[in-house]
């Protein structure tokens, strides 16, 4: 199984339509990309904890350094995520997101 996580953190002008819209399109590749068996999309808490390590340590994040939304794909096989990174649905969406992200970190692990 490989996961593919994403964190981004949006304009601060985006409306609730907006945002409603890019999520059902994430979502959206739930249904098109063949091995792409959950995706998971949730919004920030904002009143727990985040943080980083430096030098061994937990330094707090907070404003600029957190993100708004994590998206996890998780696919059946390094094929299959091979195949999304190469598919319509997701090129879309990373055009999307380039239009309405202030930044954002998209890591693959696989479990």
């Amino acid at each position: 199984m490989v996961l593919r996580i994403i964190l981004f953190k949006v304009v601060p002008e985006l409306t609730d339509d907006d945002v409603s819209g890019l999520l059902s399109l994430i979502g959206a590749a739930r249904r098109t990309v063949r091995g792409l068996q959950r995706v998971d999309i949730g919004r920030l808490v904002e009143d727990a904890a985040g943080y980083r390590i430096e030098g061994g340590e937990p330094v707090e994040v907070s404003g600029s350094c957190r993100y708004d939304y994590a998206v996890v794909f998780e696919f059946a096989s390094r094929e299959d995520l091979d195949r999304y990174l190469e598919s319509p649905i997701q090129e879309l969406m990373r055009k999307r997101l380039a239009e309405v992200i202030v930044s954002a970190v998209a890591c693959n692990y696989e479990v």
